[in-house]
């Protein structure tokens, strides 16, 4: 290959075989570890709510159990707690390909602070929906929730 570049380590090596050295490029500093944390933040805002709807199968059949039935047998479930795992992947999934899809199409148009930024503030206000739905008294039998 004539005039190949490598890339390792942020700096780019020109062939060998020609004998030209590039000037190095400056790695960036991360002085704060902004970086990090935001990555760290995005993982544990998109991670947790989804391992709390899959790891918590028994609170949320609990949940959405009907208050005016005794019978909390397997075949005596409501339409929620039967297509409530199945609804769980779908609404995980389907987000997941939409934005994947618009990241490959029109991602690069985008600042990628302002993509994390985003992609952050959706997680946590997911992740306060979720949280907030579980700390609501389905004991008490309401209509709205129920039909």
């Amino acid at each position: 290959i004539n005039g190949a570049y490598f890339f390792t380590d942020s700096i780019i090596y020109e062939d060998k075989k020609h004998g030209e050295k590039p000037p190095k490029v400056p790695v960036p500093k991360d002085k704060y570890l902004i970086c990090h944390i935001v990555f760290f933040l995005i993982g544990v805002s998109h991670f947790l709510p989804i391992s709390f709807l899959a790891a918590a199968n028994n609170f949320w059949l609990y949940k959405f159990k009907d208050p005016l039935d005794e019978n909390t047998s397997a075949e005596n479930r409501t339409t929620l707690q039967t297509y409530f795992a199945s609804a769980t992947l779908i609404a995980n999934t389907v987000p997941a390909f939409i934005f994947g899809l618009f990241n490959i199409i029109g991602g690069q148009k985008f600042k990628i602070t302002n993509r994390f930024l985003l992609t952050l503030g959706i997680e946590l206000m997911v992740f306060t929906l979720i949280t907030i739905s579980a700390t609501i008294n389905t004991d008490n039998p309401t209509p709205m929730i129920l039909s």
